[in-house]
């Protein structure tokens, strides 16, 4: 990472936290650089402190001898200035720990929101472990390792130049050998860890996205890999990831580590200096105010240099994760509100000549079709025909390359994707369903909550029985993926929260493929009975020569 791209994150971070937030920002700098300021007049007051006390004075001074005081008093004094120092630095601490959650709260958000906004090829496009990483991890990158960097680079930069200026102006020759001893030193430490931490950088990313994917494998595919017997195979993989992301994580704590280390060795070996030569020249008596100046600085100087090096490597390690950052921000995107629209019910869906392609792959060739009100229509192909993606667009998921689709005799534009969503309840294979009760699933976040619709669209699917033998009723918990319930019970439940959404269009995609012949008659009756008495455009994706017999059309995409 050349100087350039350095100032380039920065530049980029620094207009992320204004962004987000001017005010709460400036004013978080500044009670950090009033902090700083405190700091200073401590380092002075530890100053007169150590020097007072090697040369034997009697008395306290203070700004060149314009206060005294007793040197009991000053010791007094500086003992309270310290408590109030830090008073002050809890203050600044629980000011930036609030200030960190709530950046770390607002890069999640939006990053959720980014990744909702996404075309749905797009989306199935990404690899779900590599989202996950990111909204997982890059909130608490920002908000804690990004945002002390910053807080860091402006507050111990300044810190760090006054006191710079106060040696230059106290005595040039103690900034001198500062100077000296530090500059090269800093170079030397920035220079030899630049590759290294530039390499960690660029693996820490790709480490931690293997890593949640093989964790993901483990923990959703447990019942097949101890079924199989493979568990060793994965448990294998999950073991190399997670060494090779704690071995990339070992070089970059301990490349910041070292400066710390590496620079206090070296301005102990200068007190160490100084002292020998004032003994061998006896000046011990003279040069003793410039060996308290010299490890007054030294003792601020050296966390300071340290953290801004850090700061700096920080700012290498994390450029991946800042231009990500970057470029979502720069992306406008808006997402549809939660609303429930009841005032149009859809009576008919039609499409003309539709295409769709996925880069040069055309999938969808100029189709033609009607749906209408209490029909069943089945849609079947061989696999990859088109099958998906014509669901897909009648669901609204994605848009259609060409052609036209009307809502009862309307452009589509005429009411938008969101009327679309709300009206379509689309039941995969494999319905989702998170850990929580049946009513919770029911409802899926539609409020206010209705019991009573909730129990009509129970006894609806048939699943009133079951849920009366239940000791806890509507508050049963189904278990993380409805693996508490059987196949049948899961394409029930979904169908159910379809209904309780007053639905117009159901889309069913192969609903009896894990169904045993009893559960998949009932669940084809089920089907049959639900789109006639509720009024339902049923949309099934199927082979199953049973299925095919309920249809009222057809349609084949070859």
């Amino acid at each position: 990472m050349n100087q350039v791209s350095f100032f380039d994150s920065l530049k980029k971070v620094f207009i992320f936290f204004y962004n987000s937030g001017k005010h709460k920002f400036a004013f978080v700098l500044l009670v950090s650089f009033l902090s700083m300021i405190i700091d200073l007049i401590g380092l002075y007051l530890l100053y007169l402190v150590i020097s007072s006390l090697l040369q034997g004075k009697e008395t306290f001074e203070l700004w060149f001898g314009v206060i005294t005081f007793p040197i009991q008093d000053g010791i007094i004094l500086f003992g309270i200035f310290y408590l109030f120092k830090f008073a002050f630095s809890v203050i600044n601490s629980r000011l930036q720990i609030k200030y960190c959650f709530s950046i770390n709260k607002k890069i999640t958000s939006h990053l959720i929101k980014y990744y909702y906004s996404l075309r749905f090829e797009e989306l199935k496009a990404k690899n779900m472990s590599d989202i996950l990483n990111k909204v997982f991890t890059i909130g608490g990158f920002f908000s804690e390792l990004i945002f002390q960097t910053v807080i860091i680079l402006f507050t111990d930069s300044i810190l760090s130049a006054i006191i710079l200026v106060l040696l230059l102006l106290f005595n040039y020759k103690i900034l001198i050998l500062l100077v000296f001893i530090l500059v090269p030193i800093s170079i030397v430490l920035i220079y030899n860890s630049r590759k290294k931490l530039s390499n960690s950088g660029n693996e820490l990313m790709r480490y931690n996205e293997n890593y949640h994917q093989t964790v993901v494998t483990l923990m959703h595919g447990i019942f097949d890999i101890k079924i199989s017997g493979r568990f060793n195979h994965f448990f294998k993989e999950f073991t190399a990831n997670i060494t090779k992301l704690h071995n990339t994580k070992k070089v970059i704590f301990l490349e910041n580590s070292y400066p710390s280390k590496v620079l206090e060795l070296v301005v102990i070996f200068g007190i160490i200096v100084l002292f020998f030569i004032s003994r061998k020249l006896d000046i011990y008596t003279n040069i003793s105010s410039l060996m308290a100046a010299f490890a007054t600085a030294s003792f601020r100087l050296i966390p300071s240099v340290n953290r801004i090096i850090s700061g700096i490597n920080y700012l290498k390690i994390y450029k991946n994760y800042i231009d990500f950052i970057d470029t979502t921000y720069k992306k406008q995107f808006v997402l549809a509100v939660d609303s429930n629209i009841e005032d149009e019910q859809i009576k008919s869906i039609e499409l003309k000549n539709i295409s769709f392609s996925y880069s040069e792959n055309k999938v969808i060739n100029d189709i033609s079709l009607k749906l209408n009100i209490g029909e069943i229509t089945l849609i079947t192909g061989k696999s990859g025909s088109g099958k998906t993606t014509l669901i897909n667009i009648i669901s609204g998921l994605i848009k259609t390359h060409s052609g036209e689709i009307l809502i009862n005799e309307k452009p589509i534009n005429n009411f938008g994707s969101e009327f679309i969503f709300q009206k379509t309840a689309y039941v995969m294979q494999e319905p989702f369903f998170f850990y929580g009760t049946v009513w919770q699933n029911i409802a899926f976040g539609n409020e206010p909550i209705d019991i009573n619709r909730i129990m009509w669209c129970i006894k609806a699917v048939k699943m009133d029985e079951w849920v009366n033998k239940q000791s806890k009723g509507i508050d049963t918990i189904i278990g993380d993926r409805a693996t508490m319930i059987s196949g049948g019970q899961k394409q029930r439940l979904a169908i159910a929260r379809a209904l309780y959404r007053k639905i117009n269009i159901l889309i069913l995609d192969e609903p009896s493929s894990s169904l045993d012949f009893e559960n998949k008659n009932d669940i084809i009756s089920f089907i049959k009975d639900i789109t006639k008495n509720e009024k339902l455009i049923t949309i099934i994706v199927s082979h199953d020569k049973d299925v095919i017999n309920i249809n009222d059309k057809t349609i084949e995409i070859f």
